[in-house]
């Protein structure tokens, strides 16, 4: 069991037989159940609650691990032996949704045939790959017009498992006696993505039992030798080709899904570095606009996720980390995500909570939102709304009916700055910041960087302190080797000093010889010389260690000094932590308050059972649905619907009834909605109207796709009137502490403040 939303099956109910299941909360969960299959028809059900298109299921045998059964809610089939008729052909009449289908529509001319042969099943079938009938769209035929889908191939599988773009449909018909007709349709028609296909009648003529369905056309590249009816398989070179590859621009524009490729995949989608774990569910912000879509120029897989985005931070990229803002609140810069419908669909596209000092939605008058496609195969296809005159504006209204797959995209294109964007086809002028150590424990921190690059954070105080001890200890030997040096020097000195006064000594013996001993007194002369000078080189370099001596001690001070900063540094770090863990602890007690406040406020909200009267005025209204009980939103407001606009909940999701648009579905008791008049309306009430639902057929008018862009007027902001949860206009002096109030202004914007 599957939701694609990850909230549960709201309700849904899947029976199989006497076995009831569904998926309480998330979005995957598999269950074991012990029912016969072998001798017994069990019907299976899928109904009961709603968002049903977000619920998918499969069946399997425990035992084989074989696929009995798929499908989504509604659903209504069978497994097991359900026929008690035993036909010609052994056929199926069950199909699968695929995602993809065309309407085959029987009006009263078309099944004149049953008034001749009896009542039976009629359905539409193919060859899959093992050349077995698989019934593409089935219905019984009692006398009665009527219409049901014929299952196109789901282009995202390997497997063929419905219809493919022009093929020929076999129609074959099973009487509730077992005798089986092959019919043949006209006006003639083979298989159409999302067309219709009105029968205008049927010739029939009854199955041989003897018949192999297959490809005849011996020119084909599937012939079939063994075939003597054409099952309208037959596949050619080129035939149903094309591109294949959803990451390729021709895959979305060549107006149907290929079965086999043609290398006619050229040009590259683009996606702006953005994945499928970039496509986040919003932060409700309680401000949004509303974006219709109706996009009828490109084939896009069923399935596929629409999704709007913003770079809120402005540094380029669009991340996928989750932010939170000061009182704890999750977003994205994913702005808008809803999945893509073949009709006409909406999505909110939620601005910026001026009330947080974070900007965690799109800015009013913001232009540069980037939308993008997620295919089931997570395939990511950026697009250009069209037209793309696109500013934002609270409470606006556009619609769309086309888009563009080779968008422009706007930004900084320079790598110099912190904002540079990679993907950007267009500098828009908003380069800004350069980059820097922002760091305050490295050496390098450079104060005035508007961004951070570790690269260029290279050395750390704590890296300079323990060099410095290293550095300290490496002097403190050198010193202690020096003195060792000068030691030695100074015993050399003493000891050249004797012998100096040893040679004068003898020197002055010699003296009265001078004849004698004249040469080796100059000998004695030359060697007391060299002494001399290597006396006065032993003194320049005792002079030379000293000073080397006092330059070590001025830098071992340095570093003293040094080591105290850095310490100085470390307690007032950790000054700062406890001023944290302080702040956290009063934010938690306001928490308790808030708990307190909200329950209180409960209370008082429970005791409102009496109808409340409420006075509409033209333009926004803000009110609370007031009933117990859920009901349909467009059978609600249907009283009013001559002066009603647009209906919107907290969610951002519409009920738009010049659109024949309900994307509310219900009305949840409890829940506040903006409420858009185009007159005052006096005494309204919610009725219950005990289960009544109204459908729709959701269209666009020529008027919407011509509109001129709404946009609010810029006039003074002013205050309009307070009113409470219910919608009802009070004065907030009198209200109690904890009263959630909403104050409306002249311009549409609405200020939710708790007192």
């Amino acid at each position: 069991m599957h939701d694609s939303y990850g909230d549960g099956w709201n309700g849904n109910i899947l029976s199989i037989g006497n076995e009831n299941l569904t998926l309480n909360q998330g979005s995957h969960d598999e269950v074991n159940v012990c029912v016969d299959n072998t001798s017994e028809c069990l019907d299976v059900i899928c109904d009961g609650g709603q968002w049903q298109e977000e619920v998918s299921w499969s069946i399997y045998d425990a035992v084989s691990d074989e696929l009995l059964l798929e499908g989504g809610a509604p659903f209504e089939g069978s497994i097991g032996v359900c026929s008690d008729t035993d036909p010609c052909l052994p056929l199926n009449y069950d199909y699968s949704n695929t995602g993809s289908n065309m309407t085959l529509v029987l009006p009263d001319a078309a099944i004149e045939f049953t008034e001749a042969i009896g009542d039976g099943y009629l359905g539409v079938f193919y060859s899959n790959s093992n050349g077995d009938l698989i019934c593409s769209g089935s219905a019984y035929m009692n006398g009665e017009e009527t219409a049901f889908p014929a299952m196109g191939d789901d282009s995202t599988t390997d497997e063929i498992d419905g219809l493919v773009t022009n093929q020929e449909l076999l129609w074959i018909y099973t009487l509730d006696n077992g005798d089986q007709y092959y019919l043949t349709s006209f006006p003639h028609q083979g298989y159409t993505f999302n067309g219709i296909y009105y029968i205008e009648g049927f010739e029939y003529e009854l199955v041989n039992c003897s018949d192999v369905f297959g490809c005849t056309d011996e020119e084909a590249n599937n012939y079939n030798s063994e075939a003597n009816v054409d099952d309208g398989s037959c596949a050619y070179d080129g035939n149903n080709c094309g591109c294949t590859d959803p990451n390729y621009l021709e895959y979305y524009t060549q107006g149907y899904f290929a079965i086999c490729s043609n290398n006619s995949c050229e040009t590259p989608a683009q996606n702006a570095g953005l994945s499928s774990s970039s496509f986040n569910q919003p932060l409700n912000t309680s401000i949004n606009l509303t974006l219709g879509l109706e996009i009828n120029n490109l084939f896009i897989p069923n399935g596929t996720q629409v999704a709007a985005f913003y770079d809120l931070n402005q540094d380029g990229i669009i991340n996928t980390n989750p932010l939170v803002t000061s009182s704890g609140q999750v977003y994205y810069e994913c702005v808008g995500l809803t999945n893509y419908e073949t009709s006409f669909f909406a999505m909110a596209i939620w601005g910026d909570d001026p009330l947080t000092e974070e900007v965690d939605g799109v800015p009013i008058g913001a232009e540069n939102l980037l939308f993008a496609l997620l295919t089931p195969d997570q395939s990511v296809v950026l697009f250009d709304i069209i037209p793309d005159e696109f500013t934002y504006s609270p409470n606006g209204l556009y619609a769309i009916n086309e888009i563009n797959l080779s968008p422009e995209i706007s930004g900084c294109t320079n790598l110099d700055y912190c904002n540079y964007n990679m993907y950007a086809t267009i500098d828009d002028g908003s380069c800004s910041g350069s980059y820097g150590c922002m760091e305050e424990m490295y050496v390098d921190y450079d104060p005035s960087a508007s961004c951070h690059n570790a690269d260029l954070c290279d050395e750390s105080w704590y890296d300079v302190f323990v060099d410095s001890e290293a550095q300290n200890e490496e002097l403190n030997s050198t010193i202690t080797e020096m003195e060792v040096m000068m030691s030695d020097a100074n015993a050399t000195i003493s000891s050249m000093t004797d012998m100096v006064d040893e040679l004068t000594l003898m020197n002055e013996e010699m003296s009265s010889d001078l004849s004698a001993s004249q040469v080796q007194n100059e000998e004695l002369n030359s060697t007391i010389t060299e002494m001399e000078v290597m006396m006065s080189d032993a003194n320049t370099t005792i002079s030379s260690m000293t000073d080397m001596v006092a330059e070590m001690n001025i830098r071992i001070s340095d570093l003293e000094y040094e080591n105290d900063s850095l310490n100085n540094s470390l307690l007032a770090s950790q000054d700062e932590l406890a001023q944290s863990n302080s702040t956290v602890d009063s934010l938690m007690v306001t928490i308790d308050v808030m708990a307190l406040d909200y329950e209180n406020m409960s209370s008082v909200n429970d005791s409102l059972s009496n109808p409340i009267s409420i006075d509409f005025l033209s333009g926004w209204n803000i009110i609370g649905y007031t009933l117990q009980n859920a009901q349909d939103a467009v059978a609600t407001f249907d009283g009013i619907v001559d002066v009603l606009s647009v209906v919107k909940n907290n969610a951002g999701e519409v009920y738009w009834p010049e659109f024949g648009f309900n994307g509310i579905g219900d009305l949840i008791p409890g829940q506040g909605y903006q409420v858009l008049m185009d007159d005052y309306y006096e005494g309204f009430v919610f009725e219950n109207l005990n289960g009544l639902r109204v459908e729709l057929s959701p269209t666009i008018p020529q008027w919407a796709i011509d509109m001129d862009v709404y946009m609010h007027p810029n006039d003074i902001k002013t205050l309009v009137r307070v009113v409470n949860n219910l919608g009802q206009e009070v004065n907030p002096d009198d209200e109690f502490k904890g009263a959630i109030l909403y104050y409306l202004f002249n311009d549409g914007s609405v200020e939710k403040l708790v007192k």
